[in-house]
């Protein structure tokens, strides 16, 4: 993909951080690998895997189904990954679940413009013909014990998330929740958690 430094202040100034950054504090805080040779960076990032290039401010994808994220997903992705390139910390994660409202100033941040799209996936995937864990599982997830139909996810190597249906019934709507490991509190700016499930929850929303 072309230079995408335009597209939000935000977004450059993540570009600028991670050119300045030591490879080894990069792999070190992301557990993404470096390669010495052609000075780019490997991250995975919801089951694709992708070459990040920070002199030259490119994303490339090292496999055809990654350009859903950097095309039709840029915004999300790039203020994602760019941004956990620049400054993660390395610590474990908490093995604790939150959604995303929880989190400390969540409840008023995750409304409105910001609202997550989970009444979409919920509508699209309450058929109970388990289709979003096959979905789930072409992101990279793997079949958790939550609801009717359950995935654990990886949208950036050390941040995990869940995401949860419920099919509904004559009393009930169907439902779907995302849960992020507490840890993602300090590892990431609100801001930058918000991208993170944007960007997962319009992974189960592919258009076309």
């Amino acid at each position: 993909m072309p230079d995408t430094g335009d597209l939000s202040p935000g977004i450059a100034r993540a570009w600028e951080v991670l050119a300045v950054r030591s490879p080894e504090e990069v792999c070190n805080g992301t557990g993404a690998s470096f390669d010495r040779k052609e000075r780019r960076y490997r991250v995975g990032v919801l089951g694709q895997q992708f070459h990040v290039d920070a002199l030259r401010r490119t994303v490339v994808p090292l496999q055809p189904p990654g350009l859903v994220l950097t095309e039709n997903l840029a915004y999300f992705f790039l203020h994602s990954v760019i941004w956990y390139l620049g400054h993660a910390a390395s610590f474990p994660e908490a093995g604790r679940w939150v959604r995303p409202e929880g989190l400390r100033g969540g409840a008023n941040f995750f409304t409105g413009a910001h609202a997550l799209p989970l009444a979409e996936i919920a509508r699209r995937y309450t058929d109970g013909r388990g289709e979003l864990l096959r979905m789930g599982t072409s992101l990279g997830g793997e079949r958790a014990g939550y609801g009717d139909e359950s995935v654990t996810l990886k949208p950036l190597p050390r941040v995990t998330a869940a995401m949860l249906l419920w099919y509904g019934d004559n009393e009930f709507d169907p439902r779907a929740d995302l849960l992020l490991d507490s840890s993602v509190e300090v590892r990431l700016p609100l801001d930058v958690v918000w991208s993170v499930a944007m960007m997962t929850c319009r992974a189960f929303l592919p258009v076309g």
